[in-house]
């Protein structure tokens, strides 16, 4: 009865899909801020190899350069031919999440995406009291940052009594809405880019003998290298006092169930690039890219200012005209 049963365990480990499971390692939990490493790891073994050219070293001030020129086509609905374009990610998030990202890239290991997960507060009637997630998935590969979009301004319903944060799948498409693609960010699929990261638009040439993060990742052990100081230019601001201590826990409810998501042949084949995006044949309501080579003062200011307006300390007429004036401060 006993081998009958041995035979039954190794036979199901077999089969496509039931021999690994899906594997998250925390890089930070704030209240509004989660990033994540995620891999594929096998029962009886170590992690499934991706072949991703991690970890890496790259500098806050050029993720938020590449991150901040990433634009989407957002739609209403699906059906809907009028698109608005906008920035991915607002200024605020941007410094969030280039803060602490360095930090995911240097722990991460060839065979493990990172995943992010941000949050933003819209304040009604004087409180805080709708929230809204933008998620995505990365990583390096040989010169390429894969960034993969699933959720933009998407809201988070807090009626229920346990709130689960659900995290990026690649592949996976929830929202209506398409990366931009141009010269430099090409498409992958319909909501995801890849970029020459070491590209000079995006920061000074990156030398080939940089050195490496001091403390390396196996595929079955994690050592954490001593974070090394984060450029000034990339702090974030102090938040105004009407919202929660920067660094308290982010409060996510039950984990949902991470080892049915992946498709056949793991996150590597939901990952892989598709044909591009359709064609913009539809009406757009904004072509510019606001926030592509911003300083790091003016993106601190327009992160102030949404602080602001988001608070309710200013109005939508002024907001519009402060952030006019920020942004034209180089031209």
């Amino acid at each position: 009865m006993k081998l009958m049963v041995l035979l039954l365990a190794a036979s199901l480990l077999s089969l496509p899909g039931c021999a690994t499971r899906t594997v998250t390692e925390s890089v930070v939990a704030y209240y509004d801020l989660d990033i994540k490493l995620r891999g594929q790891k096998e029962w009886l073994g170590g992690y499934e190899p991706l072949g991703y050219s991690q970890p890496v070293e790259i500098t806050s001030e050029r993720l938020a350069s590449i991150l901040g020129g990433i634009e989407v086509d957002v739609r209403k609905k699906k059906t809907s031919s009028v698109r608005e374009r906008r920035n991915a990610l607002s200024a605020k998030m941007l410094l969030n999440i280039t803060e602490v990202l360095p930090k995911a890239f240097a722990e991460a290991s060839g065979n493990q995406q990172v995943i992010v997960m941000a949050q933003r507060k819209q304040m009604q009637k004087g409180v805080f009291n709708r929230k809204f997630l933008t998620s995505f998935t990365t990583y390096v590969k040989g010169d390429d940052l894969y960034v993969i979009f699933s959720r933009i301004e998407w809201p988070i319903d807090e009626n229920k009594k346990t709130t689960v944060i659900p995290q990026p799948w690649p592949g996976e498409v929830v929202m209506p809405f398409e990366t931009v693609g141009t010269d430099i960010y090409e498409l992958v699929g319909t909501q995801g880019v890849r970029v020459k990261w070491k590209n000079t638009n995006f920061g000074p040439p990156v030398s080939p003998s940089q050195p490496k993060p001091s403390a390396l990742k196996t595929q079955d052990s994690l050592v954490t290298p001593a974070v090394e100081g984060i450029p000034a230019a990339a702090a974030i601001p102090t938040p105004p006092s009407t919202q929660p201590q920067r660094g308290a826990p982010l409060s996510e409810g039950p984990k949902a169930s991470m080892a049915t998501k992946p498709a056949a042949g793991g996150i590597a084949g939901a990952a892989a690039g598709g044909a591009a995006a359709e064609a913009n044949s539809s009406q757009t309501k904004s072509t510019s890219d606001p926030l592509k080579g911003i300083s790091s003062d003016d993106l601190r200011d327009l992160a102030n200012l949404e602080d602001a307006y988001s608070a309710g300390r200013m109005d939508e007429a002024q907001y519009q005209r402060e952030r006019a004036r920020i942004l034209n401060r180089g031209n």
